[in-house]
């Protein structure tokens, strides 16, 4: 039960500086675009075990937005990726699922394809940790 209040008070807290980083005016679309990205993540993982059901990250089959979903299909969250931005077909995911438990199903890495070059996420085993690296 700690472990899901922990995750919640820190996805609130991610949401909330992604929120008002999203109101700057700054040149830093990618970097908003990735705080997102890794804030919706950890909501889903959030979900995932605070209502012990399983929840998917899955990425629109044209790259260019995602869904998160939890059981039966239910959609918490849709996203469009930023312009310019789509998901690359060279890597080893094509979705994020997380367990029960909020531990990830698969690891690996996506990689999309941005005006400034090669964005890779990697999935890192286990708790369902992430990680941007260009």
């Amino acid at each position: 039960m700690e472990v899901v209040l922990v995750l919640l008070v820190v996805s609130a807290v991610t949401l909330a500086s992604v929120h008002a980083a999203g109101r700057v005016p700054s040149g830093g679309g990618l970097m908003r675009f990735e705080e997102q990205l890794k804030a919706d993540i950890q909501t889903l993982q959030s979900y995932t075990l605070a209502n012990r059901v399983t929840g998917r990250l899955v990425f629109t089959s044209d790259g260019t937005g995602y869904i998160g979903s939890g059981e039966n299909s239910e959609i918490l969250f849709r996203r469009a990726l930023p312009e310019g931005v789509t998901v690359s077909r060279y890597g080893t995911l094509r979705n994020i699922e997380f367990n029960p438990r909020g531990s990830v199903a698969a690891f690996g890495t996506i990689h999309f394809d941005a005006p400034s070059g090669t964005l890779k996420l990697k999935v890192h085993i286990g708790k369902g940790r992430v990680s941007f690296e260009r």
